[in-house]
């Protein structure tokens, strides 16, 4: 008995040790808006997916085909808020609708998206005490 409250107390720690993905990820994107809010208002965050490519640095190339569009690579780098490196070929940036427009016709680019938050629903868990009233 005292071995299972352990194992339970312990997993019960490492649970709230560990770190929310979905909560960082939006701080993330909070620190990359530049100050004063968006900055420009007319600017939103986009997810640009690549065609693979082997055997290139992938933040370079996203800093490139930005810097295209952009115009300066400090504009590029001041625009790009995360390079996707493993399951994905692609980067998030600030844009423009009429830049994000023009990204999607550069050959490479799959999809320009715009980013969206979603969020997940509550299973009703304060209601589970009336479930013997089924």
């Amino acid at each position: 008995m005292e071995k299972s409250r352990a194992l339970l107390l312990f997993f019960f720690l490492l649970f709230l040790a560990s770190p929310f993905p979905a909560a960082s990820e939006e701080k993330e994107l909070k620190a990359a808006a530049p100050a004063g809010g968006l900055g420009n208002s007319n600017t939103a965050v986009y997810i640009v997916s690549f065609n693979p490519v082997e055997g290139l640095d992938k933040e370079s190339l996203h800093i490139e085909t930005l810097s295209s569009i952009l115009g300066s690579a400090e504009a590029a780098k001041k625009a790009l808020i995360y390079s996707y490196k493993y399951a994905v070929h692609g980067f998030a940036a600030r844009l423009t609708p009429e830049q994000a427009a023009e990204l999607a016709k550069v050959p490479g680019v799959l999809s320009v998206m715009l980013s969206r938050t979603f969020s997940l629903h509550r299973t009703g868990m304060l209601h589970l005490h009336r479930m013997g009233d089924f």
